[in-house]
């Protein structure tokens, strides 16, 4: 097994941590030694808990290597410890032997939809597509240039068989003036004619309504965008920005099947 690990600095959990591949040979590792310690939850998460108090643990779980459990902490991050719970290690577990799969990355696909499935479908504005193939989530901010290029590409989307259903992020925040934009969108009588008119610098009558604006930017924010348009496939695969339709139908296409 080989690893490329960057060492953490302090005792405390960093998002640094969790950008950094384990490249791992799973047809060298032998079975688990029978006589290795077995896991105790309640130890590694004590131990993970001395040197952060903070720290949420979701779930531990044995990993794809024998002897290495993977902990899931809270915001989709993933670490690994040993059995006996002392060592540790952050970044993404891949499996080598007829490709290069980050394993890791898979298990955070499984959380984004897992996350995505708890939504109410009523909240987002919907471009449906006439003959849906596949579909995808878009986390959009008014005022973004790249949003508003993947609006203007949405019919060709829906042309290709993809659905769109929109969900709101205001990069610049709850008092920000995007936010009170797309709420007015969100309680517009007419929400895709709203968006759209918003996308094309154009204004909207002011609206006020029970709306899940600000929950959709908090999901957002738990889902770690860091730009928009934040789109997310139906299987949990995350894409960040537009370059164009093309390459978007790709990536959804290819990673869809």
């Amino acid at each position: 097994m080989s690893r490329l690990v960057r060492a953490p600095s302090g005792n405390r959990f960093h998002p640094d941590w969790f950008a950094v591949p384990i490249l791992v040979g799973l047809h060298a590792c032998s079975g688990p030694d029978a006589t290795s310690p077995r896991i105790t939850a309640g130890d590694l998460v004590g131990n993970l808990r001395a040197q952060d108090p903070t720290v949420e643990v979701a779930q531990v779980f044995q990993s794809e290597i024998p002897g290495l459990y993977g902990v899931e902490l809270a915001g989709g991050n993933f670490v690994y410890g040993t059995a006996d719970g002392r060592h540790l290690v952050a970044g993404d577990l891949y499996a080598l032997g007829g490709g290069l799969e980050n394993l890791t990355e898979g298990r955070r696909e499984a959380w984004r939809r897992r996350l995505l499935a708890e939504v109410d479908p009523g909240v987002a504005i919907p471009y449906p597509a006439r003959e849906p193939r596949w579909a995808i989530t878009v986390f959009t901010d008014v005022d973004c240039v790249h949003c508003q290029r993947l609006h203007s590409e949405v019919h060709e989307l829906n042309k290709a068989g993809v659905s769109v259903r929109y969900m709101a992020y205001p990069r610049a925040g709850l008092e920000s003036s995007s936010y009170s934009d797309m709420v007015s969108a969100w309680c517009a009588a007419d929400r895709r004619t709203a968006l759209t008119r918003l996308k094309r610098g154009k204004p909207i009558p002011v609206q006020v309504c029970n709306n899940a604006v600000a929950e959709q930017y908090d999901l957002a924010k738990q889902l770690g965008l860091t730009g928009t348009p934040g789109i997310v496939t139906e299987s949990g695969k995350l894409i960040i920005g537009f370059e164009s339709v093309e390459l978007l139908l790709a990536a959804v296409q290819i990673r869809e099947g």
